[in-house]
């Protein structure tokens, strides 16, 4: 939800990236810095073209009813960037997304489950993306952009928050499992671990 909708959320606190905030476009470059050093890390390792993830970004952030909030950069007394670079330490990417659209994901990257696809009634909220920089981890910044998503998508309507994750990513598991998120019986092909992961916000 942007600003725009009338669902700006409230302003939070991260540990140390200072006031969350809605992103701009000049926060492109630094959340692109964020991605490509975020998943060079273990579990994932990639490599990911610089031009491609900037032209992704730039994709995520044009989906309808879908915002993006950043964690800005510590500032030393000079005005410098520390720790993490390109004046973003994190960001997240979420919004409203329809149940029709969840449906194509998972026929596209899974089998069914014996039971048939995981019926998640009401109105939706994704987790597109959620990232923070290696230079920034474990100061609290990934449960405050997603503590802030939560607190959008449930003012917009969203009766579940889901979002796609991989049980390799141990820290990303420990998050989401203390905020409440529960697995749903969808394993993808390339990687039976991960999957969909839901919220219940009402």
């Amino acid at each position: 939800m942007t600003e725009r909708d009338g669902q700006g959320g409230g302003v939070m606190m991260a540990d140390s990236a200072g006031t969350l905030r809605d992103a701009t476009e000049a926060d492109v470059p630094g959340i692109v810095g964020v991605f490509l050093r975020a998943y060079a890390q273990p579990p994932w390792n990639e490599q990911n073209d610089a031009a491609k993830t900037d032209e992704y970004v730039r994709w995520l952030l044009a989906q309808p009813d879908t915002g993006c909030v950043v964690a800005p950069a510590e500032t030393d007394q000079a005005g410098g960037a520390t720790g993490a670079t390109g004046g973003v330490a994190g960001f997240i990417v979420a919004g409203l997304r329809g149940y029709a659209d969840f449906l194509q994901d998972w026929e596209r990257a899974a089998e069914p489950p014996a039971g048939g696809w995981p019926a998640v009634p009401g109105q939706l909220g994704y987790v597109w993306e959620l990232a923070v920089d290696p230079a920034a981890q474990r100061q609290g910044i990934g449960a405050a952009l997603m503590g802030e998503a939560i607190g959008r998508v449930r003012a917009a309507g969203a009766d579940t928050l889901l979002l796609r994750s991989s049980e390799r990513a141990a820290a990303a598991m420990a998050l989401y499992r203390r905020f409440g998120f529960e697995r749903l019986p969808v394993r993808e092909r390339r990687d039976p671990l991960a999957g969909p992961w839901a919220l219940r916000l009402r």
